[in-house]
């Protein structure tokens, strides 16, 4: 009985694969845009975009039960938002016809190409760009990063918990976004009782700390919030050591960032920041935090995470309602609660997400979480 029944087990496998293939075979390809920039100081966060969007892609076209596999069509912006313009006109009215784009990658590219995502009704969404300006701009803008307002709400009350009564010092070193999260942080702080102390927007890339920490020291003061990039933070903590003063560092969501622990060691020490992805918060992010380490070589980080979940909750819609971009877009709105690589997230009537959120701190040479 038993010599009888292996080959009709293996039969039915055979025919089970088969079907599988002849599925897949016959699911619709719907092509997609890819809209980064690799060749500046965000190069690495371009690549976590590409790499969490490759996963994204081959879970979804090695899944049967899909109607439609995705293939992508990329585009290198240089992070400009006129190449970002001319990238996305091409790609969605030349031969490819792309009605949903991955991108762009930053504020200014996003509301550079936004009006025109309006007028040919095509569906983008950003695991990256920080400003929530983004939200005024039309309905076919989506974002799987958390919003600035979230953020601010969260770490103002953390810092405030932290510094009690004493001030807080501000220094933007990221121009834009720096600028339009300062302004939603300010209100913030100031209504629950904050104290600011010096502020100061220096605009450029590599600027001259000097000034400032001059004056932090004049103050005797102990608490900063930076806004900027990793190499650009990495740089003040080491100058304002070098200085002689001893602060402690409260950032941004963008400082989990390597870098930070290579150029300053332990003079990063105790640096605090809100944070929204944890490879331990379900089994989702685990997995997608193994497949990610083993396709590439190194840890995934929460924009990685961000565009595995927008190809993942496109696909979704998809599935549900089809190709047509006003109905993906009205299926977009209603994403509620979806536990994804990065962890849950939802999207309000302005296109805007929210995730949970939480704060790491530098301990030891590495990022801890805290507990919430």
């Amino acid at each position: 009985m038993k010599n009888r029944l292996l080959p009709l087990i293996f039969s039915l496998l055979y025919l089970s694969n088969l079907a599988d293939l002849i599925h897949l075979a016959q699911a619709e390809d719907i092509k997609i845009g890819l809209l980064v920039g690799s060749n500046s100081i965000l190069s690495e966060e371009a690549a976590q975009i590409k790499n969490g969007l490759d996963l994204a892609v081959t879970a979804i076209n090695t899944n049967s039960s899909k109607r439609f596999k995705i293939s992508v069509v990329s585009k290198d912006t240089q992070l400009n938002p006129e190449l970002a313009k001319e990238n996305f006109n091409e790609i969605t009215q030349g031969s490819e016809k792309v009605k949903f784009i991955i991108g762009p990658q930053t504020t200014n590219e996003v509301l550079q190409v936004a009006p025109f995502a309006k007028n040919n009704r095509v569906v983008m969404i950003t695991p990256s760009a920080r400003s929530d300006e983004i939200s005024m701009m039309n309905d076919f803008v989506f974002r799987t990063r958390h919003s600035q307002l979230q953020e601010s709400k969260f770490f103002a009350q953390f810092i405030k918990m932290q510094i009690k009564n004493r001030p807080l010092n501000t220094l933007i070193v990221d121009s834009f976004a720096g600028t339009s999260m300062i302004k939603i942080f300010k209100s913030e702080f100031n209504r629950i009782g904050g104290n600011f102390g010096l502020f100061e927007d220096l605009y450029i890339d590599r600027p001259d700390y000097q000034p400032f920490l001059y004056r932090l020291k004049n103050l005797s003061a102990t608490y900063v919030y930076v806004l900027g990039f990793g190499v650009q933070v990495a740089d003040l903590v080491l100058e304002a050591a070098q200085a002689g003063l001893k602060l402690r560092f409260f950032g941004t969501s963008d400082h989990n960032n390597p870098i930070l622990l290579e150029r300053a060691g332990s003079l990063a020490e105790g640096f605090s920041f809100p944070y929204s992805y944890d490879p331990d918060n379900n089994p989702k992010s685990a997995s997608f935090a193994k497949d990610y380490q083993i396709r590439f070589g190194k840890e995934a980080n929460f924009i990685a995470a961000n565009s595995y979940d927008a190809a993942m909750i496109l696909s979704q819609c998809l599935e549900k309602v089809g190709d047509n971009a006003d109905a993906v877009k009205s299926c977009l709105y209603y994403i509620r609660n979806y536990e994804g690589a990065g962890g849950r997230l939802s999207i309000d009537r302005n296109g805007n997400c929210s995730r949970d959120l939480f704060v790491k701190v530098i301990r030891g040479g590495k990022f801890i979480r805290l507990p919430n």
